[in-house]
């Protein structure tokens, strides 16, 4: 329909399910239209990033074998516009304002 906005396209980098559930259901209660993906791995994160096309990034910091640092490098190199926003879960406040 003319003038609808389509639904933002949120990639969520998480490997923990319970907090991508708990993430998914602050975006459905803050009442944003959306769609997302979740990935894993460093693999799933760079095809995500051609295929999906996403709007935004939503990342954990610490992953099991793939980190917060390694994705935001890899969305800084190749879409420098897309804008990521760090999860940061542990990390201390220094760590995060330096991300």
């Amino acid at each position: 329909m003319i003038g609808l906005k389509p639904a933002i396209r949120i990639l969520l980098l998480e490997d923990a399910p319970s907090d991508a559930e708990m993430i998914e259901r602050e975006l459905r209660k803050s009442g944003i239209d959306y769609t997302s993906l979740r990935v894993e791995t460093r693999e799933a994160f760079i095809r995500a990033l051609h295929d999906f096309a996403p709007d935004v990034v939503l990342s954990d910091f610490t992953l099991s074998a793939f980190d917060g640092r390694d994705a935001l490098d890899i969305v800084r190199r190749d879409f420098p516009v897309l804008p990521v926003i760090m999860l940061p879960g542990a990390l201390g406040d220094e760590q995060t304002v330096e991300l």
